[in-house]
Order: structure tokens, then C-alpha cells, then sequence
């Protein structure tokens, strides 16, 4: 089966250091998105430039929509940083360490979503 030991106390610390830190960006991440998305009035430049549309031809109806997708994006990836924190905090810590396995998918859908934010 291979050398398989047990992990130490010191490994189990350095992951659940990295997994607070990880659930931490998150949230900061998403809480970055809706502040944004609430303090400007315009569109992205990356977004004019995908669209190529010169920045005197944005309607106001495309202003909201693309500040509209920003704040969904942001709301998506809070929920999935409280989600993520939930599960360590109770689960990963308190009770069972494979609790963690839930863990990885929401920080997943967390990196499938956020590179479509720009």
C-alpha cells in the first residue's frame, strides 16, 4: 500500500490554516464584487472591450445589467464563502475530519465562477 502514516497534530493545524485563509478570500472576494458593483455607475472597460462598444454607446439599461451580473457573482461567491466557513467552523472542526469533503467543492464552484467576473 505504500509508507502510509498518520497525519500529526502539526499537519492538521497547517491545513486548517490554509483552509481558514482560503474561506477568508473568498468572502473578501465576493464582499469586493458587491461593494464594487454598488460604487461605480458605468461598465467595466473589459467588458466595453469584449462587447467592442465604444464607451459614449452604453445604454443605461446595459450599465444595469452588467453591474446586476457583478452583484449576482458577488452574492454567489459571500454565499459560498458563509457556506465554506459554516462547514469548517461546525463540521471540520468539531466533529469529523472527513466533514471536509464538502469543503472542496464549494471552493471549486468558487474558482469556476470567478474568473467569468472579468
Amino acid at each position: 500500500m505504500g509508507n502510509w502514516r498518520p497525519i500529526n497534530a502539526t499537519m492538521k493545524q497547517v491545513g486548517y490554516t490554509l483552509m481558514q485563509i482560503a474561506i477568508y478570500l473568498m468572502l473578501l472576494g465576493g464582499i469586493g464584487d458587491l461593494v464594487y458593483s454598488f460604487s461605480v455607475k458605468s461598465v467595466i472597460p473589459a467588458h466595453l472591450e469584449y462587447l467592442q462598444l465604444p464607451k459614449d454607446q452604453v445604454t443605461p439599461e446595459l450599465s444595469d445589467l452588467a453591474l446586476g451580473l457583478i452583484r449576482a457573482i458577488g452574492g454567489l461567491i459571500t454565499a459560498l464563502g458563509i457556506g465554506a466557513l459554516t462547514l469548517l467552523y461546525t463540521a471540520v472542526k468539531k466533529i469529523k475530519p472527513c466533514c471536509a469533503l464538502g469543503y472542496g467543492p464549494l471552493v471549486e464552484e468558487d474558482a469556476d465562477v470567478a474568473p467569468s467576473r472579468y
